[in-house]
């Protein structure tokens, strides 16, 4: 019994494992700088994957999101006081998660346009940008990921308070 009840514990904590995300393995990497993104850079991808973001603990939001990585990028500031954005566009209610090369977590789900999620990162870090782009309600769908920088909104709210404009 109690060997038996030992199998049960293994496979469930193998399978909490199998419900969080695979870090640093992306089938696609891109290169970007900041200037390259000053035009958005469009990719397509599949929003949408099987593993349940609600079961894993460490990582914040919900929705389904592929196992890997949708893409991978890596990115240089060389341009300052530029904010990073992401965002979807999709045909199913998207969610995006992001791991900075700090490894911090992002999360959004419907800050963009209609069902579409859409990320903002603030004086980003150089390095490697992990992104998936899942799905809610188990739908999935073509979807198009959109990269793109933009002036800090922080830093023209500064150069604005200094002129009086605030």
């Amino acid at each position: 019994m109690l060997r038996c009840g030992l199998v049960l514990v293994l496979l469930w904590v193998a399978g909490a494992a199998a419900a969080c995300p695979n870090l640093g393995s992306a089938a696609k990497h891109q290169f970007f700088s900041t200037r390259q993104l000053i035009d958005p850079k469009v990719t397509p991808v599949r929003a949408g994957g099987t593993v349940l973001l609600e079961f894993c603990e460490t990582i914040p939001g919900n929705g389904n999101i592929p196992f890997d990585p949708s893409i991978g990028i890596y990115y240089t500031a060389d341009k300052k006081r530029m904010d990073l954005e992401l965002r979807t566009a999709g045909d199913c209610d998207t969610v995006l998660l992001i791991r900075s090369p700090s490894g911090r977590w992002f999360f959004d789900d419907d800050n963009g346009d209609g069902r579409n999620a859409r990320l903002r990162i603030g004086g980003p870090r150089e390095g490697r940008y992990e992104i998936w782009v899942g799905s809610n309600g188990g739908v999935a769908c073509p979807s198009l990921l959109v990269l793109q920088s933009f002036r800090s909104v922080t830093r023209l709210a500064e150069i604005d308070a200094r002129r009086g404009r605030i």
